[in-house]
């Protein structure tokens, strides 16, 4: 055998994860999941250290409906985070919020519906990711009277160095080799400004810090399972275009970069393991028939084993998979009556 692809693929086939949810009652999956959460947690590594936030709003623009405002706040002490908070009018206070994250693109502006330029990415760009993605879902929750929060990740929108370029390779596979040689995971990083966003989001006075879910497509559903598996004050939660096999997603077809990997992942865990962590609370899968870095297969068998997870805690009516006809974008038909009920 000459090729190295052929021989990942012919390893991780062979190879079954050690700590796969494997629960059959309630105490069970309690205990696994106790173990399992320390297990990813040793996974992750080292994780930044706290600070407060020193929150600021830099703007508030009237958009009609809702009033959005220009947010930053600091992750730790070398890290700040630049985002969007939209608050509807005339809530009921306090009120139900979302984390609503962004994949890979220009960023959180795109969540946001701010058509404006971004490190290497033109304001038609932008507007193009939105239409494309359907990809302004802080927006269309904001207009259903959700609080939203988005933000950008490392890497990305206002936190992406413009221009980068290093013999055509890919920023955040850089940024994951440079972390791995302090003995940092650039995910761990991203779970933790996504944790700290959720800080600033209880501080809020517009929001019910009982009530906040989060959802986020492709990267942002990448962030958005990681997140609620290890934070239980995401009450409610939507995947779109991310739940797979590690088999077929990452090893065979090489669809991930460095800002979503964990070493040694596989051996211990696939995707449905860390969906299972998320169980009792509810948790909805979005599904393209079309997306061709997800096949669709692979996110069947992956969400037939998180279904498992919920039926053995008793709640199978808490997990549901819309699989629709479309590529990878966020759908949002099944998701807005999703929160409406759970949140």
């Amino acid at each position: 055998m000459f090729s190295t692809t052929d021989y990942f693929n012919a390893r991780c086939q062979s190879m079954k994860p050690l700590c796969a949810f494997d629960a059959s009652n309630e105490h069970e999956a309690r205990a696994w999941r106790t173990k399992a959460v320390a297990k990813v947690r040793d996974l992750l590594g080292e994780m930044p250290e706290w600070t407060p936030l020193q929150a600021e709003v830099l703007e508030s623009v009237d958009k009609g409906d809702y009033v959005r405002q220009k947010i930053v706040f600091d992750s730790d002490p070398l890290s700040s985070v630049p985002g969007y908070l939209l608050i509807p009018k005339n809530l009921q206070r306090p009120s139900r919020a979302l984390l609503c994250l962004h994949g890979h693109g220009p960023g959180c502006c795109a969540v946001a519906g701010v058509v404006e330029p971004r490190p290497d990415y033109s304001s038609e760009q932008v507007q193009q990711s939105i239409e494309q993605h359907n990809y302004d879902y802080a927006v269309q929750f904001a207009k259903r009277g959700y609080v939203t929060l988005t933000f950008d990740y490392r890497c990305f929108g206002e936190r992406r160095e413009a221009g980068f370029s290093l013999y055509g390779r890919d920023l955040c596979n850089v940024h994951f080799i440079r972390g791995s040689v302090l003995g940092i995971n650039l995910l761990a990083l991203n779970i933790h400004d996504t944790c700290r966003a959720l800080d600033y989001l209880c501080e809020r006075p517009e929001v019910d810090p009982e009530r906040i879910g989060c959802v986020g497509l492709s990267f942002g559903g990448t962030m958005t399972l990681w997140t609620a598996a290890l934070d239980k004050r995401i009450k409610a939660a939507v995947v779109s275009g991310y739940l797979s096999e590690l088999e077929v997603f990452a090893v065979n077809k090489g669809n991930f970069c460095g800002s979503q990997f964990v070493p040694a992942l596989r051996r211990y865990f696939d995707l449905a393991d860390i969906a299972a962590m998320i169980a009792p609370r509810p948790l909805l899968i979005e599904s393209g028939l079309n997306d061709s870095g997800f096949p669709i297969d692979a996110s069947r068998r992956a969400f037939a084993r998180v279904q498992k997870a919920y039926r053995v805690y008793g709640v199978p009516e808490r997990v549901e998979h819309d699989v629709f006809d479309g590529g990878h974008q966020f759908h949002g038909e099944v998701a807005y009556e999703w929160f409406d009920k759970w949140l």
